[in-house]
């Protein structure tokens, strides 16, 4: 989703098997596909490491284009598992940063109590070398966003089921792509939701000292719709987007088409009520007040002109 045939983003599916762990708890029975499982597994006694080995594994094919244990048969490939024996010289690994092959002798390391934690992955020196790349554009799209992020005004639930309505239809790859950029950015410590502390350093970054941190608290507390304490990647959205971007023409024609269910040229109260709401709860009495500024005849419905108006106003 919003992807672009030339953005290399990897999708982690299948946890069909995954559990969460308590600390220091071991884990028992054999489970995973033969080129991926670590072999402590194969020992059926085994904690949280495992799951660096697997990761290395597919580090290491992104690489080379290889796998690191092979074989003709999934018993071939268990027994190269259980030696733990790879390469990381010669080849295509000629053309790889000495930091990359690190990263992967350090995750693929057989003994698991000697192998480098998840935290100690994600502040590796491979991952600051290519975070630094590129920081001018990085930090133009940060810029972009944070522009957008303070000029954030949630309103109530029907602004931002709207808002939410043209960010899952309507916005485009290339902007999605430059808010996940900006966002993974932020995300300092790889958790998947900016904190606080992340904000404000983003601000410090872009602005200087020239913002009030209650000006990071108030945002925070309008963007962060479940209250948890931090923005996660979907509300990073609704507040981040450009919205001047998703309010053209075409779009909210679009929109109207879609709302426009009994296809009368003509949108109701009703209609936009299911089709953003369906049986869940809202300001009704926002929603008709909205509507009946805009609905000029009072008849009830309105008009592409008048659903225009009516999105410019819950959006901007």
């Amino acid at each position: 989703m919003f992807e672009s045939n030339d953005a290399l983003n990897v999708k982690l599916l299948d946890f069909g098997n995954s559990r969460k762990m308590g600390e220091n708890e071991a884990l028992q029975g054999v489970y995973g596909t033969a080129y991926y499982v670590a072999p402590e597994v194969l020992g059926g006694q085994y904690d949280e490491k495992c799951d660096i080995w697997s990761i290395g594994v597919i580090l290491y094919m992104l690489l080379s284009g290889n796998p690191p244990f092979n074989g003709s048969s999934d018993l071939q490939i268990i027994e190269a598992v259980k030696k733990g024996d790879f390469e990381v010289e010669g080849g295509v690994w000629d053309q790889i940063q000495p930091s990359a092959k690190d990263l992967c002798i350090k995750m693929l390391t057989h003994d698991p109590t000697q192998r480098i934690s998840a935290a100690q992955a994600l502040n590796h020196e491979w991952f600051r070398e290519v975070m630094s790349h590129d920081t001018t554009a990085g930090k133009e799209k940060i810029h972009a966003a944070l522009d957008n992020f303070r000029k954030f005004n949630s309103g109530n639930r029907v602004k931002q089921a709207a808002l939410g309505f043209m960010i899952q239809h309507f916005m485009s790859q290339k902007e999605a792509q430059e808010l996940e950029d900006a966002f993974n950015q932020l995300d300092r410590d790889g958790s998947g939701a900016l904190s606080k502390e992340e904000l404000i350093e983003g601000y410090r970054m872009i602005y200087g000292d020239n913002f009030n941190e209650s000006e990071v608290d108030a945002l925070l507390n309008m963007a962060d719709e479940n209250d948890d304490g931090v923005i996660s990647y979907s509300e990073w959205l609704m507040t981040a987007m450009n919205r001047q971007k998703i309010l053209t023409h075409e779009k909210l024609e679009a929109a109207f088409q879609g709302f426009d269910i009994d296809h009368s040229n003509s949108v109701s109260f009703n209609e936009i009520k299911n089709f953003l709401f369906g049986a869940k709860t809202f300001d009704e009495q926002y929603l008709m007040d909205v509507m009946s500024r805009v609905d000029a005849d009072h008849d009830g419905d309105i008009t592409l002109e008048q659903f225009k108006t009516l999105m410019f106003e819950l959006l901007s």
